[in-house]
């Protein structure tokens, strides 16, 4: 777990055209690792677009800042919807 593996995951979110990217470690991250993530930069100006957590971080409540996105909400929405209406034969 090194400052390159960042900036791989960096690398691949501006090649996939993602707005941002998680990466998630065993241990706690080291300091050159947290400035390679600082200088991806930022999603709407407050959320930073490569967030670093601990397997123990996630499991103690910790979660991602993502933007909110009410497009992804209907979608999700409708796709509940059409769950509940399928019927089984």
């Amino acid at each position: 777990m090194q400052a390159r593996d960042i900036r791989d995951l960096k690398g691949v979110v501006e090649r996939e055209g993602a707005k941002m990217g998680v990466f998630v470690t065993l241990e706690k991250p080291t300091k050159p690792m947290v400035v390679e993530a600082t200088r991806a930069g930022f999603v709407f100006d407050h959320i930073p677009k490569i967030q670093i957590f601990t397997i123990e971080e996630l499991f103690n409540g910790g979660q991602p800042k993502i933007p909110y996105q009410p497009e992804s909400r209907k979608k999700a929405e409708r796709v509940r919807e059409k769950r509940n209406n399928v019927r089984m034969f």
